[in-house]
């Protein structure tokens, strides 16, 4: 069995080259994992986009604060997909195994958008937790 195996292994690495590179879709704070921001791609004069990720092992209460990005005049947090409703001062984080920001629930929302997202490109977010502080991210493009 062993012999077998390590046939496998030259195959694996090419297939992992040819790949090119990874890029890393979780980002840990104290007391929560902030796992893959992605957003689709947007059409040229598109003004908004929404932002979806989820949190993984958040093992106490925090809040969302805030995001910012170069790429909108603004992020707004948001409840739901309903644009007529106020946004969010903030969103209250529960301790949990996971979190969902997605499609009909809470999520970001880039406002005011300065340049059309482009499928399978990342772009800069930066979110700022009131207990896990500021996280770095990229947004992924396409990628969900």
């Amino acid at each position: 069995m062993y012999q077998t195996i390590r046939r496998f292994i030259p195959a694996l690495a090419t297939l992992a080259a040819l790949a090119g590179p990874t890029q890393a879709h979780e980002y840990y704070a104290e007391g929560l994992t902030f796992i893959h921001p992605w957003a689709e791609a947007t059409a040229p004069g598109a003004t908004d986009a929404p932002v979806y990720f989820r949190l993984d092992n958040v093992s106490r209460n925090d809040r969302l604060l805030s995001a910012t990005t170069r790429l909108a005049e603004r992020v707004e947090l948001r409840g739901s997909d309903d644009l007529t409703a106020p946004a969010l001062a903030a969103i209250a984080i529960a301790p949990a195994e996971r979190l969902l920001f997605e499609p009909g629930h809470p999520h970001l929302l880039l406002r005011g958008l300065v340049t059309p997202l482009q499928w399978g490109r990342s772009y800069d977010l930066r979110v700022v937790f009131e207990k896990a502080g500021a996280i770095d991210v990229q947004i992924s493009i396409g990628a969900h």
